[in-house]
């Protein structure tokens, strides 16, 4: 009964966000050949082809279908007058089959491809995954180069068995190919492949916790897993309907694939009913962040942050907990837990604590060290800190774990661990003992380079979090969300969101030097002293900068030279936004330098060079050598660059320099050769786009002496 109350309630929840969609007062503007497809087809009931296990799109809740899709169908199904009806198939490659014979209408996941292009139409991608490498923990995978002369699992049709090659063609590889995802890991499993490369979507963590002994290894952060909706290139004007559609409704449906990952993930983690009613109630959960232990707690802008931010935000995105942070130093947020106004708080493990508060299982798994100065001995775990000076922080386990361990120990107490690594390099102790992340966080920050590792610990010295005893639900649930999160990644993401502690020392350097700056202006004389060598500096600074900008400058010409293009074509390579790239070849200049001298010659350079920059006002123009030019034009559509194309080349036929004018004994024919091609991502090299623009030009100078016009022959794009 509860179960079928909570998926009534997710189903409402779905209704709700598609309320705003079903009630837009604006119908679709349809073209004629959309609006005459849809008039022919009403009638019709047209099947959507979906592979079973697809993760959020379509899954099973309680014996009763969920996912996003069927909630799109009805969005279709509404707007259109249409009926789709969903279909599933047990495998990728004889669900692609089923839709190229026709008994499909419309097919969910294809990738675009240009092949494809040439029989299928295409919507957006709903949602879009990328590809990861999967391999066994216990392995010699660990990278994409691992691959090399191994075993490498695909699943069948699927576009990332061309494009895996192609992106990383020096990596060689025994491909095998199988009909579903369960397939293929069960073969990884069992050791008969090294590795799979697979779309990571919402189902891969059910995956992975179906095959504890797997892991996701690696992504592919530029090959992606694309869920459009396919028709055949017939029936194209459904394509553009349904396209419309999603653009129209893209906040709504967003909110729906939302909604509908948080209730696959739910079903991932198997919750019980005592999780699912608490999670029902959309509690909020305070959690202490101390602003004295970097990296693990901290918070930007009131979100979690730092390490262990990081472990609560992907607990947020599996299950939609709301997390609110309070931030303080350790011992003030210690007492709220105790007083019961904090529901969660990263805190050692300890029997005194296991006395007040519940514990989740060890979420970090670093063992702590003990650190001294660079000569000061070595030791065999805390029992060689006998008689020794050790800095504890206030608060922290480590003075009951002394004491309780050695006879003699002498403790200083800190405000933090600041002031224990300060005190430990002042020789005003001899050791102290923490987290190695945290040491080597703040030891490399601050510039403690005296300090080192002395010794290790066998204590549980691993990261908790201790929880409300009034909230057994929040312990369950992240021991549950746990196995599906990579802690390795965890750790990279919370580093990468803390502040550099060098960062902020040399601000506070900059601040003391500004305050001293301002105490010695009190001297006029040596503030004046200060001025002139500042305006120097100044000066010098604006000479040397002038001059690296003439450096790239080509000096007869004005245009970048090849130093130029070398310092920018990393920037332009990098670009995510589509280029056009000329390759430009100056004729007759030889016959110019030979005839009329190398003066005239650079006349006719310095005319062309007017001439390009009047045909690409806006574009980069570079002059690589001689007679050689390279133009780079960016954020330029493929119609707009073929246009521009053929403008130069007919301003290339037609026109004739003064210095042209001049040398009436010249060849006659077009001004220049020119190639381009259109660039529409980074994925190809510069080297590439160059040598194909190159080839362009050779053909545009072959036609101009068979005195064919220009406009006869293609414009390269360049593909994948």
């Amino acid at each position: 009964m509860l179960r079928c109350l909570y998926l009534l309630f997710s189903t409402l929840i779905g209704w709700i966000l598609l309320l705003p969609v079903m009630t837009q007062a604006q119908p679709l503007a349809l073209s004629p050949t959309e609006q005459a497809w849809l008039d022919s087809h009403r009638q019709q009931e047209l099947r959507l082809g979906i592979a079973p296990g697809s993760g959020m799109e379509l899954f099973s809740l309680h014996q009763l279908q969920a996912g996003y899709i069927p909630e799109l169908v009805k969005l279709f199904n509404a707007e259109t007058g249409l009926r789709i009806r969903i279909e599933q198939d047990k495998n990728w490659s004889r669900l692609y089959n089923r839709f190229l014979s026709g008994e499909l209408d419309l097919l969910l996941g294809a990738n675009v491809t240009p092949q494809r292009r040439q029989f299928m139409a295409f919507t957006r991608p709903i949602v879009s995954y990328p590809y990861r490498l999967f391999t066994r923990k216990s392995g010699q995978i660990l990278t994409l180069g691992d691959l090399h002369d191994h075993r490498l699992g695909f699943i069948s049709d699927d576009v990332v068995f061309s494009l895996f090659p192609a992106r990383y063609p020096n990596i060689q590889y025994r491909s095998h190919s199988f009909s579903d995802m369960p397939s293929a890991l069960a073969a990884l499993a069992a050791g008969h492949i090294d590795g799979l490369i697979a779309q990571a979507g919402s189902e891969s963590r059910s995956f992975l916790q179906q095959y504890p002994n797997l892991q996701a290894t690696a992504t592919l952060q530029d090959i992606t897993s694309d869920m459009t909706l396919a028709t055949r290139l017939a029936d194209e004007p459904l394509a553009s309907l349904l396209d419309k559609i999603l653009a129209a409704h893209r906040m709504s449906i967003d909110r729906i694939v939302e909604h509908n990952r948080l209730l696959y993930n739910r079903k991932v983690l198997r919750l019980n009913d005592a999780e699912r009613r608490w999670l029902e109630q959309d509690p909020l959960i305070r959690v202490g962040m101390a602003d004295d232990y970097l990296p693990f707690d901290a918070a930007r802008d009131g979100k979690p942050s730092g390490i262990t931010g990081a472990f609560l935000n992907e607990l947020h995105q599996l299950t939609g907990l709301r997390i609110q942070v309070v931030t303080g130093p350790f011992n003030q947020l210690h007492q709220m837990m105790q007083q019961g106004s904090l529901d969660m708080l990263n805190i050692a493990n300890t029997s005194e604590n296991r006395r007040h508060f519940l514990f989740t299982q060890p979420f970090f798994s670093e063992r702590d060290i003990i650190i001294g100065r660079r000569a000061s001995p070595y030791v065999q775990d805390v029992y060689g800190l006998e008689g020794k000076r050790v800095a504890v922080i206030e608060g922290f386990w480590h003075e009951n774990y002394l004491k309780r361990n050695l006879h003699q120990v002498r403790i200083t107490t800190t405000r933090n661990l600041q002031e224990s690594l300060e005190r430990l390099s002042n020789h005003e102790v001899d050791y102290l003992i923490e987290n190695p992340t945290v040491l080597e966080y703040y030891i490399s920050g601050l510039g403690f380079r005296d300090l080192e590792r002395k010794g290790n610990t066998a204590a549980d010295s691993f990261m908790y979090f201790g929880v409300n005893p009034a909230l057994p639900e929040l312990v369950s649930l992240f021991n549950k969300t746990l196995p599906l999160i990579d802690s390795e990644q965890m750790r990279t993401q919370g580093l990468n969101s803390v502040p550099d502690l060098r960062q902020q020392r040399m601000q506070l350097l900059i601040i003391l030097a500004s305050v001293l700056a301002a105490a010695l202006l009190i001297s006029l004389l040596f503030g004046c002293r200060l001025l002139r060598r500042f305006l120097s500096q100044r000066t010098a600074n604006q000479l040397l900068h002038e001059r690296q900008q003439l450096m790239q400058l080509d000096p007869l010409t004005g245009v970048y030279n090849r130093l130029g293009f070398n310092q920018l074509q990393t920037e332009l390579a990098l670009s995510t936004t589509p280029q056009a790239w000329w390759v430009i070849d100056l004729n007759n200049l030889k016959l110019v330098n030979d005839h009329f001298g190398h003066l005239s010659g650079d006349a006719l350079l310095i005319q062309f060079a007017h001439f390009l920059r009047q045909q690409f006002p806006s574009a980069l123009l570079f002059r690589m050598g001689g007679d050689e030019f390279i133009v780079v034009q960016q954020n330029i559509d493929y119609p707009a660059a073929v246009s521009r194309h053929q403008t130069l080349l007919r301003a290339l036929l037609e026109t004739r320099l003064p210095q042209q004018q001049q040398s009436p004994h010249l060849t006659p024919g077009a001004l220049a050769a020119a190639g381009m091609v259109w660039r529409h991502d980074a994925s190809l090299s510069l080297q590439e786009i160059i040598r194909q623009a190159d080839q362009q030009m050779y053909e545009h100078k072959r036609h101009s002496k068979l005195n064919t016009p220009a406009v006869d022959y293609p414009v390269a794009e360049s593909t994948r």
